[in-house]
């Protein structure tokens, strides 16, 4: 314990031990916190529950899959390092993997999305108000896309959910 006799104060100073508690309890809760964000992030992102959970570095791709793989770590990697990088088409059958892989190179992306320990510590602990109205990356199918398309100009509609879309993949940074 120590004393600061202007101040009036008493105060105790943490043993190394102490010290070094508090450092790991901190890692935990920045760690909690970044996973509570990347969860969000993925929600966010339109990918159905069962989508959320493949990353391009835990699949090993089939025999056939080598270009489209390589294709997308590429594009994850262009992506990453900036955000204005032209877009990816995979194309081929019914049941070729192209949604698989698609929700791996969303996945990917959110997991090598940059959020600052300060962010992280505050979702960690519970007491962050930010709300997430962004996502690095909107994920939809080609037949969802089509669908919402149709829907914006039917019954009516003068396009006010086409614009509502475009607002969405707008604020995908």
């Amino acid at each position: 314990y120590g004393y600061i006799p202007s101040l009036k104060k008493e105060f105790q100073i943490g043993c190394q031990c102490m010290q070094e508690r508090t450092k790991k309890e901190r890692e935990r809760i920045i760690s909690a916190g970044t996973n509570v964000i990347r969860s969000k992030l993925r929600e966010l992102s339109g990918m159905k529950t069962k989508q959320r959970g493949v990353s391009l570095y835990k699949i090993t791709p089939r025999h056939g899959q080598h270009k489209a793989y390589n294709a997308a770590i590429s594009f994850v990697e262009r992506f990453s390092a900036n955000y204005h990088t032209k877009g990816i088409i995979l194309s081929g059958g019914v049941g070729s993997g192209k949604t698989f892989i698609s929700s791996a190179i969303a996945n990917t992306i959110i997991d090598r999305h940059p959020i600052s320990e300060d962010e992280a510590e505050r979702a960690g602990k519970c007491i962050s108000t930010k709300s997430y109205s962004y996502t690095p990356v909107r994920f939809t199918s080609t037949v969802e896309l089509f669908e919402i398309l149709k829907s914006a100009y039917s019954n009516g509609n003068r396009g006010e959910i086409a614009r509502d879309i475009t607002e969405k993949l707008k604020n995908a940074r």
